[in-house]
């Protein structure tokens, strides 16, 4: 676990509403005691993750978190359409996609087994089995329409968040993209896939809350069917949600800006009680200021978002680590993961707090976080291996070292790793530890079996 503390007043550019720590904060209490903020944080983190695909909706969360926004007067259903609704259906073309990278035998050698399984298991009426439908109708071959895409689209990597990203060989370099492997991962990130799973999204909304909620894919007749050139969406809904949910103005979108500005003019009235509006305070000469520079294309001084990234939390997940509280620092990086579901640091962080006390679980994190890019990859291997070594399954776990020979150079000078001597003794915090030298220390403690 690696991070660095930023003062607040520069992490959230003076801003003293934060809406994030707002809801690391009450993400614990009773639904009718969180702010407006905290509750469509919540509700957008439980759908993005049903979203996958990989699990069931949880209704009773969802829906009392959806009640408590309707008592409170908050459109919902717009918020949603305006805005959950298209995260929920980049999630959906990043899962797609990666399902196929696992099928592909492309996911790199440090992901786990279990994971490999679970993406390459692709059933019937899937997400996974309508973008294979996609990339199957343009035909293949080198004089293809399916070849003449691929050349002509900007290469995926970068292109979404929780996509793994293989490392450059030759090859990748003078090449164009790889055609059939990058054919999914560009289509599903192009307007034939994602245009149709948000229009679907949106249409279903309509006629089955639940479905559209759970993310119910539908028959490929229909979803071939369906526009996708053209999502308009409610930009009512975003602005509510851009308002209450998004801390920098620099993130919110044109149109969210222009409503805040003729809000605050008294020209836009009635969307939202003002009582849930004055959750946040915004001044009216920074909205004009932010929309002019907007409209007239100048950036102005810009404040790179950091308030979210997990380093800035480690810090305070440290101080209660060495209080001996370790439900407490994972309790800040399990919040962390629910807005940012394919942030492979937040869950490195997460599963390196709960291997203290509940090695199991922590391992479970662990090997989530191998899934999606990692600043350190080497730090999460050897979280990876403590936790197989204390799960008593020593031969994997040299097994991983081995196969992340190739990860050494790149490791950092040093990080917080858990030293452990014995199965008697209980895990130490140690700052400052050099990954190469802990992780071979570790191996020759396994090879030996000191622990025996």
């Amino acid at each position: 676990m690696t991070g660095r503390q930023i003062p607040t007043t520069a992490a959230a550019g003076m801003v003293d509403f934060d809406a994030q720590a707002i809801y690391i904060q009450e993400r614990s209490l009773a639904y009718g005691e969180q702010s407006t903020a905290s509750l469509l944080i919540g509700l957008a983190a439980a759908l993005r993750a049903e979203g996958r695909g990989s699990r069931q909706l949880d209704e009773d969360r969802v829906l009392t978190i959806w009640r408590e926004l309707e008592a409170r007067s908050v459109p919902v259903e717009r918020v949603v359409r305006g805005a959950i609704l298209p995260q929920m259906a980049v999630q959906i073309a990043a899962h797609a996609a990666l399902s196929h990278v696992a099928r592909s035998g492309e996911l790199p050698a440090t992901a786990s087994v279990a994971l490999r399984r679970e993406l390459a298991d692709i059933p019937a009426g899937s997400w996974s089995a309508l973008l294979d439908a996609l990339v199957d109708s343009f035909g293949s071959g080198p004089d293809g329409a399916l070849h003449a895409f691929i050349n002509s689209s900007t290469p995926y990597r970068g292109l979404a968040p929780g996509l793994p990203r293989r490392p450059l060989s030759e090859r990748d370099e003078a090449d164009a993209i790889d055609v059939p492997l990058d054919a999914h991962v560009v289509l599903a990130l192009s307007p034939g896939f994602l245009g149709r799973v948000e229009e679907w999204l949106a249409r279903l909304l309509e006629e089955d809350l639940l479905a559209a909620l759970a993310a119910t894919p539908p028959p490929p007749s229909v979803f071939f069917a369906l526009q996708h050139d053209r999502v308009v969406r409610d930009e009512t809904g975003l602005w509510i949600w851009e308002r209450l949910a998004v801390t920098d103005f620099a993130e919110w979108s044109d149109s969210s800006l222009l409503l805040e500005w003729r809000y605050l003019r008294g020209e836009y009235a009635g969307s939202c009680p003002d009582r849930v509006f004055a959750e946040r305070v915004t001044a009216r000469e920074v909205i004009a200021e932010r929309a002019l520079e907007r409209m007239s294309r100048s950036r102005g001084q810009h404040i790179e978002p950091q308030d979210l990234h997990p380093m800035h939390f480690v810090r305070q997940a440290v101080e209660h680590l060495k209080g001996g509280r370790c439900e407490d620092a994972a309790s800040i990086f399990r919040g962390l993961v629910e807005i940012r579901p394919a942030d492979g640091d937040a869950w490195n962080n997460l599963g390196f707090c709960e291997l203290y006390s509940r090695p199991a679980s922590g391992f479970a994190a662990l090997e989530q976080a191998s899934l999606y890019e990692l600043e350190q990859p080497l730090i999460n291997v050897a979280n990876r291996c403590l936790a197989l070594h204390l799960l008593g399954r020593d031969e994997e776990a040299v097994a991983l070292a081995e196969a992340s020979a190739y990860l050494r150079s790149g490791s950092p000078a040093s990080a917080y790793l858990w030293r452990h001597r014995s199965r008697s003794e209980p895990l130490v915090l140690e700052e400052d530890a050099h990954p190469v030298e802990y992780l071979d220390g570790l191996v020759a403690h396994l090879t030996a079996g000191d622990c025996e």
